[in-house]
């Protein structure tokens, strides 16, 4: 026997458009004081790719981007239906 559904009336704090717009903001202010930090910061270069400014924080970013795309692509071989658990 499954258990009730139970409605939620409470609204979350990611269910305001406006709050997600500050979450996004707030993260891309992040990003572009660390990418500032990372030109300005001297650090002992051990390999070629060290030396250009912003490198490797292009780096990091693209391989983010794979990161993300690779879930996406790997999404439909693990996602199960809504009601797997509740099949009887």
């Amino acid at each position: 026997m499954s258990a009730p559904k139970r409605e939620r009336k409470e609204t979350g704090w990611f269910d305001s458009p406006g709050n997600v717009d500050k979450l996004w903001r707030g993260l891309l202010a992040a990003c572009a004081a660390l990418f500032v930090v990372g030109i300005f910061a001297k650090s002992g270069a051990h390999v070629w790719i060290e030396k250009i400014p912003g490198a490797l924080e292009l780096l990091a970013f693209v391989g983010f981007m794979v990161v993300v795309r690779a879930a996406k692509a790997l999404r439909p071989l693990v996602s199960r239906d809504e009601d797997y658990y509740d099949r009887d």
